[in-house]
């Protein structure tokens, strides 16, 4: 994401200060920007969007001075950014599918 400019997840708009968030480890290696879920109080990459719980885009992981390319662990903590009206959050997708301006679905 980087490469792209994108060196940042959440991107601006009208958002509530402190944003809602929530945190916890991560169930298997994941990269900032991927929409997921927290089951059990583990992060989880969301596979269809589909899923009963809140979903969550995974922010950097700004204290330890990691970037938005950089890998989260499994097992080291995640946190979250609930999606809101009006917030501009940058997400992963595969290259290719989606052009500018086009709403993402999961």
């Amino acid at each position: 994401m980087a490469k792209d400019g994108k060196h940042v997840i959440h991107a601006g708009g009208i958002f509530p200060n402190p944003l809602i968030h929530r945190e916890g480890s991560a169930a298997a290696d994941v990269l900032p920007g991927t929409v997921g879920y927290f089951d059990a109080g583990k992060f989880t990459a969301s596979a269809t969007g589909a899923e009963s719980a809140i979903l969550y885009v995974a922010n950097m992981d700004y204290l330890r001075c990691k970037g938005v390319d950089d890998t989260i662990e499994a097992g080291e903590l995640v946190v979250g950014i609930q999606p809101l009206q009006g917030l501009f959050l940058n997400v992963r997708a595969a290259a290719g599918t989606y052009t500018k301006g086009q709403p993402v679905a999961v």
